[in-house]
């Protein structure tokens, strides 16, 4: 039998001399990798005598459970561990619980009472504003339905205010609406703001006469007055 190989079983084999030199070969390798710090692990002393930062894989999912990477593969946190807590949102949705008198040919300031929901302390009742507690790039809508004398070459008009001044803005004609129900008119934009911006929402309309925003509600709350806020995202 040749010192070179091992027939047993219909296979050859390198002799042990031989794979003892091969796998010293890997093992070299691979420290070279783990002194490169390709894989070195978290912690570890790279060349320069700094720790290596902590891996990143293609599993890394950027969630961390009590501190620690989660991995597309784990799902979610191993046994006796805790998910990290969910990130909430930063929006508020105000609206009335009364009609409101719109004066012809005035911007009107339109009052809230309530808030359906305000995850960031936003709403000023004493004010009917929404203040921006959270700089960001927010989403901004406003409805109102109108009940108004229907009038040749009169408009009615819904605008969204910062800090008093106009940034988003509707214009109708006040020349038809459904007998018995109004009309509903909607604004919005997207917008950054930044912490203590003051968000409003007014009307103003030019029949002639007085005009009224009448308050509605669903089967899922109020539906109009309403202004709403919602931060999509951090400030660009």
């Amino acid at each position: 039998m040749s010192r070179d190989t091992n027939t047993r079983s219909g296979r050859r084999h390198l002799p042990l001399p031989r794979r003892a030199k091969a796998l010293g070969a890997m093992t070299a390798v691979s420290l070279v990798f783990l002194t490169a710090g390709v894989i070195a692990p978290a912690g570890a002393a790279t060349p320069s005598g700094a720790p290596s930062a902590a891996p990143v894989t293609a599993f890394d999912t950027g969630d961390t459970c009590k501190g620690k990477p989660q991995r597309e593969d784990k799902g979610r946190c191993k046994k006796g561990r805790t998910p990290a807590a969910p990130i909430v949102s930063v929006g508020a949705s105000v609206f009335a619980s009364t009609n409101q008198t719109i004066p012809t040919d005035a911007r009107t300031r339109v009052l809230f009472s309530t808030a359906a929901y305000d995850t960031d302390g936003m709403f000023d009742a004493a004010s009917s504003t929404l203040v921006v507690r959270t700089a960001g790039r927010y989403l901004l809508k406003g409805r109102l339905l109108w009940d108004y004398t229907v009038t040749p070459n009169a408009n009615r008009e819904l605008s969204i205010g910062a800090n008093g001044d106009p940034i988003a803005f509707d214009t109708q004609l006040a020349t038809s609406q459904v007998f018995g129900f109004g009309v509903s008119q909607e604004v919005s934009t997207i917008v950054a703001l930044n912490v203590g911006d003051v968000i409003s929402l007014d009307a103003r309309q030019t029949t002639g006469v007085d005009a009224t925003s009448v308050t509605i509600s669903g089967g899922r709350g109020a539906l109009s007055p309403q202004l709403q806020a919602e931060r999509l995202a951090p400030s660009p």
